[in-house]
């Protein structure tokens, strides 16, 4: 219809991370999981995103757990500071 498409979403994914007897503490190993399932049932490379959107709590653990995860899962695959992050 002539509309310009800005982006194509071809997965998600949802994850509760915390480790037995800590389920509300964040957990990058559960998070890292998570991120390479959807990219595995989306069919795509990490070298294949260019921004991911994060829940951005705010809070100190989980902040800096999301961001040790999605450095394990894109790390060894895009440049440093390559992928925006939301």
């Amino acid at each position: 219809d002539g509309d310009t498409v800005y982006a194509v979403v071809r997965g998600c994914g949802v994850g509760q991370t915390g480790g037995l007897g800590a389920f509300f503490a964040p957990s990058a190993v559960r998070q890292a999981d998570v991120y390479a399932g959807v990219l595995a049932r989306a069919g795509v490379l990490a070298a294949d995103i260019g921004c991911v959107e994060a829940q951005g709590s705010g809070a100190a653990r989980g902040d800096a757990a999301e961001v040790r995860a999605l450095t394990a899962v894109f790390g060894p695959y895009v440049p440093t500071g390559s992928v925006p992050l939301g």
